[in-house]
């Protein structure tokens, strides 16, 4: 078995600018909840042999070599985001790791909530013991804690089978839809983690490199990607939307009444990681004035989200590209461009080099 090297501390849209950052030596492992003993760690793995020469040839097809003239415009290459990234200020970088690192203070870690669960709702609910900082009244049609629920009223009678009692996702795979995921077989790296987050993307014929293990399911909808969700996907345990209104869009009436989707409950993202991700937005453009669109990813979002949770003991990341170039299941549709990809990936690698996370693009 060959063992995998450990992420990059650079991303090729911003080289030679950008700094190399630090990469802890623990993401050259994945280990259960709790397991402190490093000889029974299981180093991360990829395929038993060396890169398959399909795998090869799905490389050098998505670094823009030929490819067959029988080819479906799906299996076509794209550009993607290759604008180069123009790294931040050193002050920015100070105050992104002073916030994240108010993440990692252990007097804090009961306050995080990045997710509804059970705990952060009764330290919320009525009284706000979690420092959320809210600052619209509970009272407000649109507070982002009340319009999760049918007529934006809290159901207090409901609120033991609403929220769910989750205390830890141990070790965390965080699985997105970039191309790079073809690089390597990593899916038994992936299944390897006790909690696997990803789309509702395709997965058959593409097991290899993505994993057939699905714990969270964070459901997509989009209208002008019909891949999401045609094959039946099922998560085991939790599911999760960008917000109410992709979950009004599928949801059955008992599934809105009861916070559930396919039978599982439903995982709520909170306001939390506003306080680090999209306020790294804000400050980005604040001091490059010449950039006057931009909007988080999904998916920088959805890591936000675990991250801010502190539920897991670690957290790996997996397909997501800094060059914003086509999907693993569609080579052809390519990230938005409003999507800042090189500051998102900054971000991740300031987070890799603060310990919190390893990201494998």
């Amino acid at each position: 078995m060959r063992v995998i090297k450990a992420p990059r501390d650079f991303q090729s849209n911003c080289k030679p600018l950008c700094a190399k950052l630090f990469v802890p030596e623990e993401c050259g492992f994945v280990g259960r909840d709790g397991d402190d003993d490093s000889n029974k760690r299981r180093k991360l793995l990829a395929s038993s042999s060396s890169r398959s020469s399909s795998s090869r040839s799905r490389k050098r097809t998505a670094k823009g070599g030929g490819s067959s003239s029988t080819s479906s415009a799906s299996d076509k290459p794209s550009r993607g985001q290759t604008n180069s990234f123009q790294p931040p200020s050193n002050d920015f970088v100070e105050t992104l790791r002073v916030n994240l690192r108010h993440w990692r203070r252990s007097d804090v870690k009961i306050k995080l909530c990045g997710l509804w669960t059970k705990d952060c709702v009764r330290n919320f609910w009525p009284v706000d013991m979690i420092e959320m900082n809210i600052t619209r009244e509970l009272t407000h049609p649109r507070h982002p804690f009340l319009r999760l629920f049918v007529g934006n009223k809290f159901p207090q009678e409901k609120f033991n089978m609403f929220f769910p009692d989750l205390r830890s996702l141990g070790t965390c795979a965080v699985v997105a839809v970039g191309a790079n995921l073809l690089n390597l077989d990593r899916g038994k790296e992936i299944d390897a983690h006790d909690t696997v987050i990803r789309y509702n993307s395709p997965m058959k014929k593409f097991e290899k490199s993505v994993g057939k293990k699905t714990d969270i399911l964070y459901w997509k909808i989009r209208g002008d990607e019909k891949e999401y969700g045609q094959e039946g996907q099922q998560a085991s345990k939790f599911y999760m939307f960008k917000d109410e209104t992709k979950f009004r869009m599928v949801a059955k009436k008992d599934d809105l009444s009861n916070n559930v989707f396919k039978g599982k409950p439903i995982l709520w993202a909170s306001p939390r990681r506003n306080t680090v991700f999209e306020s790294a937005y804000f400050l980005y453009k604040k001091e490059n004035k010449q950039i006057t669109r931009g909007a988080a990813s999904g998916g920088y979002k959805l890591v936000g989200d675990i991250l801010a949770s502190g539920l897991c003991t670690r957290v790996d990341l997996y397909g997501f590209s800094a060059e914003g170039d086509g999907k693993y299941f569609n080579r052809g549709k390519t990230m938005s461009s409003v999507h800042l990809m090189g500051l998102e990936h900054f971000v991740y690698r300031v987070a890799q080099s603060e310990g919190m996370m390893c990201i494998y693009d």
